[in-house]
């Protein structure tokens, strides 16, 4: 039998959050979603794309698609590679493959790590919001793999292990399941959606 929050048709969970003290919201006004695409399952994995969404409860701000030198990655500081993984990105569609590895002028890794923290450090002082909260899937995988690319080129990110969220974890508390969409596989379509994940689960567990 299913949880009742889980059957068909439900929309709201068994269970209220409760009200946290010192009028201070459960989350900030403004969140971040994250997703990257590797050529490998390991957390040394090179990374060819970084996709990144900032939103709120009301929607999607803005995203970016942030082009990775790979090969940099590859050579000189050792990332790693997967036949399987490369298996895998040739069964899938063209224009996506394209996204992730075709492009010139793709940016070293630590460039790519100081626009994110721009981005994030920008919108945050448009919003006056001081916390940060990034949402990925999951923090095993795309966080695990982006702390040891810092490390490789020696970046000291403003991002720390307690800004993390799981958006599977809200999807399992809220019950929602993510309709399929155009262009998986693509980092910055990939944030995107995410994004509207946890706006959706926000909305049905009434938590903001």
């Amino acid at each position: 039998m299913f949880p009742e929050h889980l059957a068909p048709g439900a929309t709201k969970p068994p269970f209220t959050f409760p009200v946290l003290k010192f009028g201070r919201r459960r989350l900030p006004k403004v969140m971040f979603s994250i997703d990257i695409e590797t050529l490998s399952t390991s957390k040394f994995a090179a990374v060819p794309t970084i996709g990144i969404a900032a939103f709120t409860a009301d929607g999607v701000l803005e995203s970016r698609h942030l082009m990775l030198n790979y090969d940099e990655q590859i050579l000189d500081h050792g990332r790693h590679v997967e036949p399987r993984t490369l298996r895998w990105w040739l069964e899938q569609d063209e224009k996506v493959r394209n996204a992730t590895f075709l492009g010139e002028n793709r940016m070293p890794a630590d460039d790519a790590f100081a626009v994110i923290d721009a981005m994030i450090f920008g919108i945050k002082a448009q919003f006056q919001e001081e916390r940060t909260i990034i949402w990925v899937k999951g923090p095993h995988f795309d966080t695990a793999i982006l702390e040891t690319l810092a490390e490789d080129y020696g970046v000291e990110s403003s991002i720390t292990f307690r800004d993390w969220m799981d958006v599977r974890t809200i999807n399992l508390l809220s019950g929602y399941s993510a309709p399929k969409f155009d262009g998986a596989h693509n980092a910055e379509i990939d944030a995107i959606e995410q994004a509207k994940e946890v706006i959706e689960g926000i909305r049905i567990l009434d938590v903001q």
